[in-house]
């Protein structure tokens, strides 16, 4: 889909849109209705010390996707996707639309989140380190006990964001 996306610029918006559908789709909570926020219990959380790692069609869908957003684009839609004690790091996520997004406990080290909106985004716990939130929106964002060490914040609008015991 990524080589007909580049063969067809037409085309381009609808594959993203498709492929950011089939990730909201196929998140770790399809079967439950959304919550408003931090949909999984941290106590479930902390009994479950693994980090999932996403399926590779998702996987690969999400990275797509966020690679078919260029500048003047509405976001790539993931929002209220819940993927807590996922496994993200290094993910290019540039250009997402992550708002009210479940992603407790995650593992987004050296994550590209340019200009990601994540606001009201689930962040508790989830592992920052130098990941790239430049210009990113995370009003309203949990970032409870969230690792931020080395993460590039400049741009970012903290507004409202729950910012108690983040380190780094």
């Amino acid at each position: 889909m990524q080589r007909i996306a580049a063969d067809s610029p037409k085309d381009r918006l609808t594959i993203r849109n498709v492929l950011a559908a089939f990730v909201r789709n196929h998140d770790f909570y399809t079967t439950r209705p959304p919550a408003s926020q931090c949909t999984a219990p941290l106590r479930d959380l902390y009994l479950t010390r693994t980090i999932k790692r996403l399926p590779s069609d998702v996987h690969e869908a999400l990275t797509i996707a966020s690679s078919l957003t260029v500048q003047g684009d509405a976001l790539a839609d993931f929002s209220e996707t819940r993927f807590p004690r996922v496994e993200l790091s290094k993910a290019r996520l540039s250009r997402a639309d992550l708002t009210r997004a479940d992603l407790t406990f995650a593992g987004l080290w050296a994550a590209d989140l340019t200009s990601a909106n994540a606001a009201a985004a689930c962040l508790t716990r989830a592992n920052l380190t130098d990941a790239n939130l430049g210009k990113a929106d995370l009003r309203s964002a949990d970032l409870y006990d969230a690792q931020l060490g080395g993460a590039n914040l400049s741009g970012a609008d903290l507004r409202g964001a729950d910012l108690r015991s983040v380190s780094g």
